[in-house]
């Protein structure tokens, strides 16, 4: 049996900046100690989170392809927006 916020795994992440997805790595050890510790709620999909990262850009030679994002890394979590709205509500 395995734990599912154990481990230091690849997590997956949509910039809303980029309109991209990245995937990447949170090296912020306290934020992910108290996140996998169940102090800090599940992130949902739609909750957005406010990060300082870190990542390289892989150019290749011309008509090669197209830059890429590598080596991305979460290196601060300072807040999560969450998206507490349910798909049911309506204005009245």
């Amino acid at each position: 049996t395995v734990s599912v916020n154990e481990g230091n795994s690849v997590w997956s992440f949509r910039s809303i900046s980029l309109d991209k997805r990245l995937s990447g790595r949170i090296t912020h050890k306290e934020w992910l100690e108290r996140y996998q510790d169940g102090l800090i709620p599940a992130i949902g999909p739609k909750d957005i989170i406010d990060a300082k990262i870190t990542f390289d850009i892989y150019t290749p030679p011309k008509g090669k392809g197209q830059p890429q994002i590598r080596n991305l890394k979460v290196i601060n979590i300072s807040n999560i927006q969450r998206n507490n709205g349910l798909q049911y509500e309506l204005d009245t």
